[in-house]
């Protein structure tokens, strides 16, 4: 009996299976092989069945195909055919461990590998010792899952499209950021667009178009780009028309323990606040205000009060170590099968120790800030450290509960393609893309953060998003699959380079074709269109089943 289709369109079996242009089997091992795979519903038993591994995905094919009740019948997260092909993308793998543990099964004996994916489950293929050494399986994982030239990834290798195909190239993200310019009604007596684009010299982690104060004059920017880490100068991400509030964001000012001043920087603040409905400027710090002394005695730290003549809140909101560390804990919790999650203290105590939860709330505490000094009137610019991470989330979320279009489709992806690709989060490092490097500091889940965000978002709004939770959950499929140039490199001016956009395929093209094919997976049947601004509960979380425990 064959299997039903495990494609994007089965919301119970996201992760597809159909063969792709340009995907060619690599390890083909037959006739039989064990595999177990272990989740928070514990350990399925032995399965025996076909295995291949391509240059996207391992897919593993059970000999017979059958039902089988699932583990929690009373949570509606598994179906009832528990065991059918089953795929994973290679480089969403994020560690393989070769345990040489035997297992017997009859009179056969088997070698055991863990593989732990960047989802929330492993996989843990049992090898036939008399037909294939586990060497060989786990040598040619680990070669194509983990890579170090980007231009092996495999969104360099597969693509649906044929070469001749019509789908237009996305735009780029300074086209982006333009047409959001123009669509904001920015008043171009009080900002204007910039170009980045000649060698990128005002910063090589911003986009090709920029908007910045209109009195300001080229040689003052440059200025302010240097007295900013990483070069990050403050740039507008949104004009507020309803309040006449832009919202400003950048990296820290480099003022150290002798309090540096930069004239051209001071000036650009009085800009913002001249050219707002308000005379004032909210300066919002994401970090906890020690962390940001400790980096003013590194050269670096935050505006003086006094002298830019704003006011400071910081929001205390942890850096990408804590998160990543949140994250394990998490995990950890999710894949323990022996806790019940409906009503065990334990269960509890688990996810409260990872202060994921948490972790949120001070999120969108920081949020409900900025989305009501805007309203108000009052013009805000947003930092962190190097304002790419939680920067990003804080700008994006606050657009979101303020702006009705960043709840639609369109919105969605102009939001994420100007605010986490255009000003450069760096989704290949946060990510892990291809590294074999499972404990890199540079790991963290922000973006995972921010769409959780948004799921909490659609929990306590359910009619406010014209897509559902499945574009979310898609979105971060694709993010770890690398099947994709979207989510590939770390800033606008890497993807350019690599070509990027020309020789790779589109989530977003995709993202489309799959609305299309089934709208009632991906459309919110109850989506109404409302000016109304959001105000998120602070002491509001849930953990999203549909991410965490779906495996």
């Amino acid at each position: 009996q064959a299997p039903p289709k495990a494609t994007e369109s089965n919301p119970h079996h996201p992760i597809e299976s159909d063969r792709i242009q340009g995907e060619v089997t690599i390890l083909d091992v037959t006739p039989t092989i064990a595999v177990l795979i272990e989740s928070h519903y514990g350990r399925v038993e032995p399965i025996f069945g076909h295995l291949k591994i391509t240059n996207y995905k391992i897919n593993f094919s059970p000999q017979q195909f059958g039902t089988q009740k699932s583990p929690d019948p009373d949570e509606n997260i598994f179906p009832e055919a528990y065991w059918y092909d089953f795929n994973l993308p290679l480089h969403s793998i994020l560690k393989i461990i070769k345990r040489g543990v035997k297992y017997q099964h009859d009179v056969e004996r088997f070698y055991v590998i863990r593989i732990k994916s960047k989802y929330f489950f492993d996989l843990v293929p049992a090898i036939p010792s008399s037909r294939m050494g586990d060497r060989v399986v786990y040598d040619t994982i680990a070669e194509h899952a983990f890579v170090e030239d980007t231009k092996k990834l495999a969104a360099f290798k597969v693509k649906i499209l044929s070469e001749n195909n019509n789908e237009k190239l996305a735009l780029t993200s300074g086209e982006v950021i333009e047409r959001e310019f123009n669509r904001q009604c920015a008043p171009q007596s009080k900002v204007r667009l910039i170009n980045n684009s000649d060698r990128y010299i005002y910063c090589e982690t911003y986009p090709t178009r920029f908007a910045v104060p209109a009195k300001l004059t080229d040689d003052e920017l440059l200025s302010v780009a240097k007295f900013r880490s990483k070069n990050r100068l403050p740039v507008m991400t949104y004009y507020r028309k309803l309040s006449g509030a832009f919202l400003y964001r950048c990296a820290q000012p480099l003022v150290g323990l002798s309090g540096q001043r930069c004239p051209a920087d001071e000036k650009f603040i009085t800009l913002i606040i001249e050219s707002s409905q308000k005379p004032s400027l909210l300066v919002i710090d994401a970090r906890p205000k020690l962390n940001a002394k400790v980096n003013q005695i590194m050269g670096k730290g935050f505006e003086s009060e006094s002298r830019y003549l704003v006011q400071i809140e910081f929001l205390g909101i942890d850096n990408i170590h804590g998160m990543r560390d949140s994250l394990v804990k998490l995990r950890q919790g999710c894949m323990n099968s022996d806790i019940n999650i409906k009503n065990d203290k334990e269960w509890n105590r688990l996810l409260e120790s990872s202060k994921w939860g948490k972790h949120l709330k001070i999120v969108f505490a920081g949020v409900s800030l900025m989305a009501k000094a805007l309203n108000e009137g009052t013009s805000i610019i947003c930092h962190c450290s190097d304002g790419w991470d939680r920067t990003s989330q804080l700008c994006s979320l606050a657009q979101t509960v303020l702006d009705p279009f960043f709840r639609t489709f369109k919105g969605y992806r102009v939001l994420i393609e100007k605010d986490w690709l255009g000003f450069g989060h760096k989704f290949h490092q946060r990510s892990g893309h291809g590294s074999k490097k499972y404990k890199d500091h540079e790991l963290s889940p922000i973006f995972l953060q921010y769409i959780d965000c948004l799921w909490q978002l659609q929990q306590q709004f359910p009619k406010a998003f014209e897509f559902t939770e499945r574009v979310l959950i898609l979105t971060l499929i694709h993010l770890y699959s690398c099947r994709f140039g979207t989510f590939l490199m770390n800033a606008d001016k890497e993807r350019r380079d690599e070509r990027v956009e020309e020789l790779t395929d589109s989530f977003w093209n995709y993202l489309e074709r799959e609305v299309a094919t089934n709208r009632k997976l991906y459309v919110n049947q109850d989506y109404e269109v409302t000016e109304h601004v959001l105000i998120p509960s602070e002491d509001y979380f849930m953990l999203w089943k549909g991410w965490y425990l779906n495996w």
